[in-house]
């Protein structure tokens, strides 16, 4: 590969992590923002959501980072899962509770398991059908035949089998083990 094709592919490349960080960045306020709204935690149930959402939010961070220092495909499309999981969350959570209280309905403990694991299959299809499919046509108009296309193709593949996974594991366990 010729040092510009090379470039260029750096290039392309880059521009789908640029928006990789854009869409951490308005996660993180409207993370922030869920939190102001829910006001002071008054339960350890509520301090430990708390915990769970900036855990997570931490380790999308980082799997971005370790994907886009290792050039590491698995690592990237791993991070845009998680951070396009945690976007859906606090934006449609609010959204969920506010439908509980029109609908005077009590929101159970399954019932939140099942909506993480809608939300994480969505995350899944969104990261192989939107952000892959960004990075690949990028990466078409360059070097049809490159390496990075080949394995990014590989990885993309995988995409929807584990959103299915995780749903299939978190729909069994709101089912089977939470009261």
């Amino acid at each position: 590969m010729v040092a510009s094709e090379l470039s260029e592919e750096r290039e392309a490349i880059h521009h789908v992590d640029s928006a990789f960080g854009i869409v951490l960045a308005i996660t993180v306020f409207q993370s922030n923002l869920l939190i102001s709204i829910l006001g002071r935690p008054n339960t350890l149930k509520d301090v430990l959501g708390i915990f769970a959402l900036a855990a997570a939010l931490i380790f999308s961070v980082f799997a971005g980072l370790v994907g886009i220092f290792r050039q590491s495909w698995r690592w990237k499309l791993f991070a845009w899962n998680v951070t396009l999981f945690l976007f859906l969350y606090v934006f449609l959570m609010p959204l969920f509770m506010l439908l509980g209280f029109a609908m005077e309905i009590e929101l159970g403990s399954k019932i939140h398991v099942s909506f993480f694991a809608l939300l994480f299959l969505c995350s899944s299809l969104f990261t192989r059908y939107l952000v892959s499919d960004a990075y690949e046509r990028r990466l078409l108009k360059i070097d049809p035949q490159g390496v990075q296309l080949a394995i990014l193709r590989h990885w993309k593949k995988l995409l929807v089998s584990f959103g299915m996974t995780v749903f299939g594991v978190l729909l069994a366990f709101a089912f089977l083990l939470v009261p």
